[in-house]
């Protein structure tokens, strides 16, 4: 399977896998006192993350900010709604190159 369909096949499964738990099943990992950066679609989901998982330690980033961790080595975690976003930016931009390319030829 190529990078395309690869991304195409893991943004339709989150889009199609609504309400399974994704983002309960994370909450539950990160709660208590355990230091992690967690990517997350917007800052404000982070922060209704931190307050659901009663964890002031989490350091959230969003695929746009990801500087802002550099020099640190805590586990990364990965909300799923930024998975979603990265896959679909990542194939956006892929196509986009493509069209390009074709239209230099």
């Amino acid at each position: 399977m190529d990078i395309k369909s690869s991304l195409r096949e893991f943004a339709a499964y989150f889009r199609f896998n609504r309400q399974v738990g994704h983002t309960t099943t994370m909450i539950e990992g990160l709660r208590g006192d355990k230091r992690v950066v967690l990517v997350v679609p917007n800052l404000l989901m982070g922060d209704h993350i931190k307050r659901m998982a009663q964890n002031r330690l989490i350091k959230t980033v969003t695929p746009n900010s990801i500087t802002r961790i550099y020099g640190h080595t805590d586990p990364m975690v990965f909300d799923h709604t930024a998975l979603e976003q990265l896959f679909l930016d990542a194939l956006k931009r892929i196509e986009t190159l493509e069209d390009e390319i074709k239209r230099s030829l």
